[in-house]
């Protein structure tokens, strides 16, 4: 919902969703979400730092485009574990990206 106050209760997250085009998919890790648009598109939100693909290195509490190998790409499918993410390409192509201090990539 674009703050870091604990919900206990279902809230709508029309301000957080608002930079989202169409989203079809969400996806959560330990400290991030990832949403996958029906265009395709891969958003990440994240209170810490960026593990999950803006290239930038501070949180962002309103989804940001995942940059890089995806923006040219139809993601179909995202996961998270903890500290990483994962994206899977309408032509079959896994992508991965976060920590790998455990060879999760």
């Amino acid at each position: 919902d674009g703050t870091t106050t604990d919900r206990y209760h279902p809230v709508a997250l029309t301000s957080s969703v608002a930079a989202l085009r169409h989203p079809q998919h969400i996806a959560t890790g330990y400290e991030h979400t990832l949403a996958l648009t029906s265009q395709g598109e891969v958003y990440w939100a994240s209170k810490e730092i960026d593990w999950f693909g803006a290239g930038e290195y501070e949180g962002r509490l309103v989804p940001s485009r995942v940059r890089g190998a995806l923006e040219s790409k139809h993601v179909v499918q995202v996961a998270c574990s903890s500290e990483c993410s994962f994206a899977l390409t309408d032509q079959g192509e896994v992508y991965g990206w976060g920590s790998n201090s455990y060879c999760q990539l």
